[in-house]
């Protein structure tokens, strides 16, 4: 019971909580941000996943990226959240390297470079512990961009190419 006048001692716990769900709120309201300042980035990103089908996965990275974390949630045990500030470097590369890709009008470099500030976004909030032990996941997240378009007709020619060569070993006519 508390005495009026006096103030109620708080657990060091919820002093913790308390700035990890503000941390999570910040990092939350910075991908907001960052999405919304790189919104033709990320929406060609999302319409090449649906209007070509071999970028269809980009629609499953983030649910598996998501239940890869819930799955390593059990590594996050007496890890608390503490911002890494180098990570801003990471930000700044990554941004610098959007502002040139959207200056020479390059979507798969801004694609590749949100991606990378997202990235680093994570590292600066919840530190390096929490990134190294999510570090799969995170990872998992640069096959959002849609890139390689460039090796699908050498890669269509050695697919072509490797049939010839089986349907020849077996005899069967082609």
């Amino acid at each position: 019971m508390s005495v009026a006048g006096t103030k109620a001692i708080e657990h060091p716990l919820e002093g913790i909580r308390r700035r990890q769900r503000i941390s999570l709120g910040l990092l939350f309201a910075a991908i907001a941000i960052l999405t919304g300042l790189a919104w033709q980035s990320v929406t060609g990103m999302v319409s090449i996943w649906l209007n070509n089908s071999a970028y269809n996965h980009g629609l499953f990275i983030l649910p598996i990226a998501a239940y890869m974390a819930w799955e390593r949630r059990e590594r996050l045990a007496g890890l608390t959240l503490e911002p890494y500030w180098p990570g801003l470097v990471l930000v700044a590369g990554f941004a610098f390297a959007w502002l040139i890709a959207r200056g020479a009008a390059i979507m798969e470099g801004e694609q590749i470079a949100y991606v990378g500030m997202l990235q680093g976004l994570m590292l600066t909030v919840l530190g390096r512990r929490i990134f190294r032990a999510q570090l799969l996941p995170i990872l998992y997240l640069w096959l959002l961009v849609p890139t390689g378009g460039f090796l699908l007709p050498t890669l269509q020619g050695v697919a072509t190419w490797l049939t010839t060569q089986f349907l020849q070993l077996t005899s069967i006519p082609f």
